[in-house]
């Protein structure tokens, strides 16, 4: 057999396993045969996303049962061992293909979680957190955060530049710390550049009030604050390093449009939250025929240009949901 017509007896396997069609034999084959696919990787190349995200999904299924559930006949330890690390390897090469992280897993979405996202030159990335606030982050910049906020405050830092939509809440304050300063808000949407080696910090508040914090010179972590400055819509600040003094700044009156984010991830949130964002970006009415989806809780990364229905293919598999797109309205069930 050739390497083109193995190439496509390889994906014509696989797709009868996403359909549920494959033998035992066919599902035999694509657990041991791993070594190809670390050797071959592109064969991969003709599942479309979508595709490749379900098979994702479904083989962690299959290696979670096939962990908490002894197979029948009893194969030996070892050759079980085996063949779940070789699914294992499988899952990561496609991971790495899709470059997409999904999760969907109640317990782990509930464990506290250090996240660090960065968004490499050339591109940028909209975050969603599980608070309902939203991160904007441009280029060359990462922010540092914990997945759920159990604390008194949501915290999160800062390097390089980010545009913050924050959703409000009095208990819980919002705070962003970017190289010497430190950014309070309770709801607002507000800028911050703070990228290394530049000798200043901006601070530009679009909507709400925020206070900026910078430290005396002998408490450099914040635990003794030098002055404060409060920031109302249309004002910006910056605070220079060296000097240690904040000054005023004229805005632009015609600023620069928005560029799109290339990236966007939903970080531990609700469905409904999901929803909403998904309801919003492709101008639809989204509907849960069983309310009591709407507080599953998701975690997946998608690039701006999926089309819709591999966006809901994804939440909607990851989630074992179904959907259905009547028109102008999405039915999740």
């Amino acid at each position: 057999m050739n390497i083109q017509i193995f190439h496509k007896e390889h994906i014509r396997i696989i797709r009868r396993y996403l359909a549920g069609e494959a033998t035992e034999k066919e599902k035999d084959f694509l657990e041991s045969y791993y070594d190809y696919f670390e050797k071959e990787p592109d064969i991969l190349d003709d599942l479309s996303p979508a595709e490749k995200s379900t098979l994702k999904n479904q083989m962690q299924q299959f290696i979670l049962n096939r962990i908490e559930k002894p197979v029948i006949p009893v194969i030996p330890l070892w050759k079980r061992v085996g063949r779940i690390a070789a699914l294992v390897v499988l899952l990561l090469s496609i991971a790495l293909l899709t470059r997409n992280f999904f999760s969907s897993d109640q317990s782990e979405n509930d464990k506290d979680v250090i996240r660090e996202i960065t968004a490499e030159v050339g591109t940028q990335k909209n975050i969603y957190l599980s608070d309902g606030s939203s991160v904007l982050l441009k280029e060359g910049s990462s922010i540092k955060y914990k997945n759920i906020f159990r604390d008194s405050v949501r915290e999160v830092y800062l390097t390089g530049e980010a545009f913050f939509e924050v959703t409000p809440d009095d208990t819980k304050p919002f705070i962003v710390y970017s190289g010497k300063i430190r950014t309070w808000v309770l709801g607002t949407a507000f800028t911050i550049k703070a990228y290394p080696g530049q000798e200043e910090i901006l601070v530009r508040v679009v909507r709400g009030k925020v206070r900026v914090d910078a430290p005396s010179e002998d408490e450099p972590e914040m635990q003794k604050v030098k002055e404060s400055i409060i920031l109302i819509p249309d004002q910006e600040i910056s605070y220079n390093i060296t000097t240690g003094q904040f000054k005023h700044n004229d805005l632009q009156i015609n600023p620069a449009p928005q560029q799109k984010p290339s990236e966007y991830t939903m970080d531990n949130l609700t469905m409904a939250q999901a929803a909403k964002i998904i309801s919003e970006r492709f101008k639809k009415e989204v509907i849960f025929d069983n309310p009591a989806l709407i507080n599953s809780r998701i975690t997946v990364s998608f690039f701006e240009k999926d089309p819709l229905d591999e966006v809901l293919t994804v939440i909607c598999g990851v989630s074992k949901f179904n959907y259905k797109i009547e028109r102008d309205t999405i039915i999740i069930k």
